[in-house]
C-alpha cells in the first residue's frame, strides 16, 4: 500500500484507463469539487456533490461540469457563503488512483516482502519498482540506424569534397608542361577516383540497410498506427523479476524516451502475462512480423546487418536479446511515476 504522503510524479499516463478505473471503482465521480462555506449562527448543510460530466478537452486540468444534489437546513443564516472549484491534474488523478486501488486491497506491491510469483495472477494490479531499459531487441535496431545517419551524414561530406579534389588537380594538371609532374598528378587523380566511387558503393549499400532497418523498425514500433516503445524493467526492491511492458510514445512527459531509459521509476498495472521459472520465456519481437521467423534466424540476420555496418569494427552494439526468461511478468502499464 502506498504509504502516507507519497505523492507520484508522473512521466507515462494512460489517461483512458486511468480514468475508467476512477469511474469504476467511484461509480462515477467528479474531478472538480464546489466547496462551500456558509457563514452562519446555526446552520446545518449536507451537499451531495459528484458527478461524472467530464470536460475533457484541456490537457493538463480537468474539470468537471457541476451539478450538486444539495439540502440545507437553517434557523438564522448571517454573513456570506463562498465557493470555490477544486481542480484536480492528471498527475493528481495518478495519486488518487493509487490510494483507491489501495484502500480497496486490489494493488499488490512486489517489494522485499515478495518471495515469488505464486500471489500474483493475471489481471491483478501490480506496483513494481526498477530500472527501464529500453527493449534490447528494439534498441539494437534504434542504435544501428542511428550510427547509418551518422555515416551517411558523413559520406555525404566526404563524396563532394572528393570530387572538389579531383577538378583543383585537374585544373593545376592543365597548367604543367612537364610530362613526369603530370603523371604524379595522374596517379593522384586516379585514387581520389577511386575512393569517390568506394565511397559512393558504400553510400549504395548502406541505403539499402537503412531501407532494411526502416522496415524492421515500422515492425517492431509499429509506427505505421502509433508509435510504442518495449521495456524491460529491472526490479530493484527485493525479489529479483522482470517485467516487460509497452508505452505508446505520445503519453510519455518526454517523447524522445531518454528521460524514462536506463532509469529507475514505479510502474502501475495490470499483469497480461506471467512466466515463474526460467524454462520459459516472453519474446520481445511477439506480435511483430519478425515473431514468425526462429530465434537463431534473427540472430544471423543481424549479424549480417552488424558485420556489413561494422566492417573495421570501431563501433559498439548490444548483445542481441530476443527473450527473457522467468520470472517475469509482462505487465498493461497505466501509469509510471517517481
Amino acid at each position: 500500500m502506498p504509504q502516507s504522503k507519497d505523492f507520484a510524479i508522473p512521466i507515462y499516463i494512460d489517461k483512458e484507463a486511468m480514468l475508467d478505473i476512477l469511474a469504476s471503482i467511484e461509480d462515477g465521480f467528479s474531478f472538480v469539487e464546489r466547496v462551500t462555506t456558509l457563514q452562519s449562527s446555526a446552520s446545518n448543510i449536507e451537499e451531495n456533490i459528484r458527478s461524472l460530466n467530464a470536460e475533457l478537452t484541456i490537457p493538463q486540468i480537468v474539470k468537471i461540469g457541476m451539478n450538486p444534489a444539495k439540502s440545507e437546513k437553517s434557523t438564522k443564516e448571517e454573513g456570506r457563503q463562498l465557493e470555490a472549484d477544486r481542480y484536480h491534474t492528471y498527475g493528481s488523478l495518478v495519486n488518487k488512483m493509487r490510494n483507491r486501488l489501495a484502500e480497496e486491497r486490489v494493488l499488490k506491491v512486489l517489494d522485499f516482502k515478495t518471495k515469488d510469483l505464486s500471489e500474483i495472477e493475471l489481471s491483478d494490479f501490480v506496483e513494481v519498482q526498477g530500472l527501464f531499459e529500453p527493449n534490447p531487441f528494439g534498441e539494437i535496431i534504434r542504435r544501428m540506424q542511428k550510427l547509418l545517419e551518422i555515416v551517411g551524414e558523413s559520406q555525404h561530406i566526404q563524396v563532394p569534397q572528393n570530387e572538389a579534389q579531383i577538378a583543383e588537380l585537374k585544373a593545376q594538371k592543365a597548367k604543367i608542361k612537364t610530362q613526369e609532374q603530370r603523371q604524379i598528378i595522374d596517379s593522384e587523380i586516379e585514387d581520389l577516383v577511386k575512393k569517390k566511387d568506394s565511397l559512393k558503393n558504400e553510400q549504395m549499400s548502406y541505403d539499402i540497410l537503412r531501407h532494411w532497418l526502416k522496415v524492421f523498425s515500422s515492425d517492431v514500433f509499429q509506427q505505421s498506427h502509433r508509435a510504442r516503445a518495449s521495456f524491460v524493467v529491472h526490479t530493484t526492491t527485493g525479489f529479483q523479476l522482470k517485467a516487460v511492458t509497452w508505452v505508446y510514445i505520445d503519453s510519455l512527459r518526454d517523447t524522445s524516451v531518454s528521460e524514462i531509459s536506463f532509469r529507475p521509476y514505479r510502474l502501475i498495472g495490470k499483469v497480461v502475462n506471467k512466466i515463474n521459472g526460467p524454462k520459459d520465456s516472453f519474446k520481445l519481437f511477439a506480435g511483430t512480423g519478425l515473431g514468425g521467423l526462429s530465434q537463431e534466424f534473427i540472430g544471423k540476420l543481424f549479424k549480417n546487418l552488424e558485420e556489413s555496418i561494422n566492417k573495421d569494427n570501431t563501433m559498439q552494439f548490444p548483445k542481441l536479446l530476443t527473450e527473457i526468461s522467468g520470472p517475469s511478468l509482462e505487465i498493461l502499464p497505466i501509469a509510471i511515476y517517481v
